[in-house]
């Protein structure tokens, strides 16, 4: 019994020393609502895999596989540049997802690959080389 009412009293002697002076518990213990200013959502940027190039006798197409690691679902734009080429793709990606983006009709060079998210930061980039011997001979006889 000596014991509890020691445990209670010690309890209340924390508790009081917490307060400043002139306030009550209630005032303590009362936090500010959380606004969504106040949160901030780091999301992991995208990963680029498997970048391909597939020849065909008129142009080539590039591929590549981009994986979203965040548990929400994000939407981004992937775009592909370089020499005279310019391309770019809204892709939506559900949470823990991957999917295969295409870019069709692309002439022999060398192009970039940025990732960009939805404020248009680029997130993820990559560079492929575009070495089709059909499309160069046909571009040499044109």
């Amino acid at each position: 019994m000596n014991q509890l009412i020691v445990a209670s009293l010690l309890a209340m002697t924390v508790a009081g020393s917490l307060l400043v002076p002139g306030t009550t518990i209630s005032a303590v213990t009362l936090t500010a609502p959380v606004t969504t200013e106040q949160v901030l959502v780091q999301n992991k940027p995208p990963k680029i895999n498997q970048v391909r190039c597939a020849c065909y006798p008129e142009s080539a197409t590039v591929s590549l596989r981009l994986h979203n690691p965040n548990r929400v679902e994000l939407s981004y734009e992937v775009r592909l540049f370089g020499g005279d080429a310019q391309e770019a793709q809204a892709v939506h990606l559900p949470a823990k997802t991957a999917e295969r983006v295409a870019f069709h009709g692309i002439p022999n060079g060398k192009f970039s690959i940025q990732v960009l998210d939805d404020l248009g930061a680029t997130v993820a980039s990559a560079d492929v080389v575009v070495e089709c011997p059909t499309v160069v001979r046909q571009a040499a006889g044109s």
